[in-house]
Protein backbone atom coordinates (compact mmCIF):
# COMPACT_ATOMS: atom_id res chain seq x y z
CA UNK A 1 0.00 0.00 0.00
CA UNK A 2 1.39 3.41 -1.29
CA UNK A 3 1.88 6.46 1.08
CA UNK A 4 -0.94 8.34 -0.64
CA UNK A 5 -3.04 5.31 0.01
CA UNK A 6 -2.74 5.72 3.65
CA UNK A 7 -2.85 9.37 3.63
CA UNK A 8 -6.54 9.16 2.17
CA UNK A 9 -7.89 6.25 4.86
CA UNK A 10 -6.72 8.33 7.66
CA UNK A 11 -9.68 10.52 9.01
CA UNK A 12 -9.89 13.83 8.63
CA UNK A 13 -8.91 15.58 11.77
CA UNK A 14 -11.40 17.61 13.88
CA UNK A 15 -12.09 21.22 13.94
CA UNK A 16 -11.86 23.10 17.75
CA UNK A 17 -15.64 22.39 19.11
CA UNK A 18 -16.19 19.14 16.37
CA UNK A 19 -17.16 15.62 17.37
CA UNK A 20 -17.33 12.58 15.53
CA UNK A 21 -20.83 11.00 15.60
CA UNK A 22 -19.39 7.35 17.42
CA UNK A 23 -18.21 9.44 20.39
CA UNK A 24 -20.71 12.00 20.54
CA UNK A 25 -23.05 8.59 20.96
CA UNK A 26 -20.85 7.23 23.28
CA UNK A 27 -21.21 10.03 26.02
CA UNK A 28 -22.23 9.50 29.56
CA UNK A 29 -23.85 12.55 30.14
CA UNK A 30 -27.31 14.08 28.46
CA UNK A 31 -27.36 15.15 25.21
CA UNK A 32 -29.90 17.43 23.04
CA UNK A 33 -29.77 16.82 18.78
CA UNK A 34 -29.93 20.21 17.37
CA UNK A 35 -30.85 19.84 13.21
CA UNK A 36 -30.01 23.17 11.74
CA UNK A 37 -31.05 22.01 8.27
CA UNK A 38 -34.32 23.05 6.85
CA UNK A 39 -37.33 22.26 8.05
CA UNK A 40 -38.31 20.20 4.94
CA UNK A 41 -34.61 17.93 5.31
CA UNK A 42 -35.68 17.65 9.22
CA UNK A 43 -39.37 16.44 8.39
CA UNK A 44 -37.89 13.97 5.76
CA UNK A 45 -35.18 12.48 7.46
CA UNK A 46 -33.37 12.82 11.02
CA UNK A 47 -31.64 12.16 13.82
CA UNK A 48 -34.14 10.54 16.20
CA UNK A 49 -34.98 12.75 19.36
CA UNK A 50 -33.91 15.62 17.70
CA UNK A 51 -34.65 19.25 18.00
CA UNK A 52 -35.02 21.72 14.01
CA UNK A 53 -32.89 24.93 15.29
CA UNK A 54 -32.31 26.73 11.99
CA UNK A 55 -31.78 30.06 11.04
CA UNK A 56 -34.64 30.61 9.11
CA UNK A 57 -36.95 29.84 11.74
CA UNK A 58 -34.55 30.68 14.46
CA UNK A 59 -37.05 32.70 17.05
CA UNK A 60 -39.82 30.59 16.48
CA UNK A 61 -37.69 27.26 17.07
CA UNK A 62 -35.82 28.41 20.15
CA UNK A 63 -38.54 28.17 22.77
CA UNK A 64 -38.68 24.32 21.37
CA UNK A 65 -34.75 24.44 22.14
CA UNK A 66 -35.09 25.55 25.43
CA UNK A 67 -37.68 22.95 26.39
CA UNK A 68 -35.48 19.86 25.40
CA UNK A 69 -32.47 21.59 27.12
CA UNK A 70 -30.90 21.88 30.71
CA UNK A 71 -27.46 23.68 31.59
CA UNK A 72 -26.26 19.72 32.45
CA UNK A 73 -26.76 18.80 29.09
CA UNK A 74 -24.39 18.64 25.41
CA UNK A 75 -25.56 20.27 22.94
CA UNK A 76 -24.66 18.21 19.46
CA UNK A 77 -25.38 20.59 16.40
CA UNK A 78 -25.53 18.68 12.86
CA UNK A 79 -26.36 19.99 9.31
CA UNK A 80 -26.20 18.38 5.90
CA UNK A 81 -22.25 17.81 5.91
CA UNK A 82 -19.52 20.24 7.11
CA UNK A 83 -21.89 22.87 5.79
CA UNK A 84 -22.27 26.27 7.55
CA UNK A 85 -25.47 26.19 9.17
CA UNK A 86 -24.28 23.74 12.06
CA UNK A 87 -21.43 25.89 12.85
CA UNK A 88 -23.61 29.11 12.51
CA UNK A 89 -26.28 27.90 15.07
CA UNK A 90 -23.86 26.54 17.10
CA UNK A 91 -22.14 30.15 17.20
CA UNK A 92 -25.83 31.45 18.11
CA UNK A 93 -26.16 29.27 21.09
CA UNK A 94 -22.67 30.51 22.14
CA UNK A 95 -23.11 34.11 21.85
CA UNK A 96 -27.05 34.94 21.86
CA UNK A 97 -28.15 32.07 24.15
CA UNK A 98 -24.70 32.02 26.12
CA UNK A 99 -24.92 27.83 26.53
CA UNK A 100 -21.21 26.77 26.56
CA UNK A 101 -21.24 22.41 25.91
CA UNK A 102 -21.60 22.91 22.28
CA UNK A 103 -20.54 20.77 19.83
CA UNK A 104 -20.90 20.63 16.13
CA UNK A 105 -20.99 17.10 13.96
CA UNK A 106 -18.34 16.39 12.33
CA UNK A 107 -19.67 15.46 8.56
CA UNK A 108 -23.28 16.21 9.68
CA UNK A 109 -25.89 13.84 8.93
CA UNK A 110 -24.26 12.50 6.26
CA UNK A 111 -22.01 11.28 8.74
CA UNK A 112 -24.32 10.24 11.12
CA UNK A 113 -25.85 7.65 8.48
CA UNK A 114 -22.93 6.39 7.65
CA UNK A 115 -22.68 5.06 11.40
Amino acid sequence: MGLWQLKTRKEAALEPGEVRAREAVQWATDKVWVDARSRSRFEHRNIPGAVLLNSEEWDELVPKFLDAWGPDKAVIVYGDRQGDSAQTIAFRLREELKIGNVWVLHGGFDEWSRQ
